[in-house]
């Protein structure tokens, strides 16, 4: 086989991981230094370079670069899923980004996500429907490519079944998104075709949950992956032969007094690898959830708009009906 060997494949990971933490820790160092010891304010100011656009700039430059960084890092066979504290590291450094963008962007009056989010009830788990289905169908295609030349049908099925319920997902929560933003006129916020398609995704994602992360031997059962075992060694029984032990990921090779480990074969040990189905496919059945509780609660203010529009209306007729009536007072007794 041509592929690289244990040792290799990690130090290929770890460069990665050091690469997109090195430069960002660095980066703030410098900048937090910069700021508390007014070094080099003369010349440079951070916060007021560019009339403060220049923080935004950089503040966005991060965040597409730790969207690149989770990519790297949290797909399929990377290298947080060789440590849980690489892999929440990597996602709570994206989310330190956007939320000191939305902050930045709030002292600026331009836009935050409570605005962008805030038109309804439901607008905002719209969003994250449409966040956690991409990363589902993303880690699905991610999936296949990797257990594809492998495995039986039964997993490539699995794979295939997120693409398409993530694909699908991410549809519909762009429809209604623009749907919230009067770009689409086919469904009203708080309306019963909203409510209709949120039962649907609540059953899709029902059942994704089980079938991805309940199932038995399901391809996002775990965050880090399903581990190694004895029978993913079976297909090279004939290559160990009787001298050959297994613990854990390792073989090991009685050759003499010596014996030799081998970790050649991880990717091979590890029957479903570590990925981010478990905790995206969850976030969208919480996601689809809260639409239709958020929903419920919509109806209702619309209901109570709707009748504050027609007391008001009943108002301004009555107001109108006295206004008829004292003019013709007014005329009966001019004559």
């Amino acid at each position: 086989m041509n592929d690289l060997s244990f040792s290799q494949t990690l130090l290929v990971f770890t460069t990665n991981s050091l690469f997109f933490g090195i430069f960002t820790f660095g980066i703030i160092l410098a900048i937090l230094v910069l700021d508390r010891t007014q070094l080099f304010v003369d010349k440079f100011n951070y916060s007021k370079a560019m009339d403060g656009y220049f923080e935004g700039y950089f503040l966005l430059f991060l965040t597409f670069f730790w969207i690149i960084g989770i990519g790297v890092l949290t797909g399929v066979k990377g290298v947080a899923f060789f440590s849980l504290n690489i892999y929440l590291s990597s996602w709570l450094v994206l989310f330190s980004c956007v939320f000191t963008l939305d902050k930045w962007s709030g002292s600026k009056d331009i836009l935050t996500i409570k605005e962008l989010t805030g038109l309804s009830y439901t607008l905002k788990w719209w969003y994250i429907l449409l966040i956690s289905s991409f990363v589902v169908m993303v880690a699905s295609a991610n999936m296949y490519t990797h257990i594809y030349p492998m495995y039986g049908t039964r997993d490539r099925a699995d794979c295939i079944f997120g693409i398409v319920f993530g694909l699908f997902s991410m549809v519909l929560s762009v429809v209604f998104i623009f749907a919230h933003y009067k770009i689409f006129e086919c469904c009203s916020q708080g309306g019963w075709v909203e409510a209709s398609f949120a039962f649907v995704l609540i059953i899709i994602w029902l059942t994704a949950v089980f079938v991805i992360t309940m199932k038995e031997s399901g391809i996002g059962t775990t965050i880090s992956g399903t581990g190694c075992s004895a029978e993913s060694f079976i297909d090279f029984d004939t290559e160990l032969g009787d001298g050959a032990t297994i613990q854990g990921c390792s073989i090991l090779m009685e050759k003499g007094t010596q014996t030799e480990v081998s970790t050649c074969r991880l990717h091979v040990a590890q029957r479903v690898p570590g990925s981010n189905l478990f905790l995206s496919t969850w976030a969208c059945f919480i996601a689809s959830m809260n639409i239709a509780f958020r929903w419920k609660t919509q109806q209702a203010i619309k209901f109570v708009e709707r009748a504050q529009k027609e007391q008001e209306r009943n108002v301004e007729i009555l107001w109108d009906e006295e206004d008829d009536s004292d003019s013709d007072v007014f005329k009966d007794a001019s004559y």
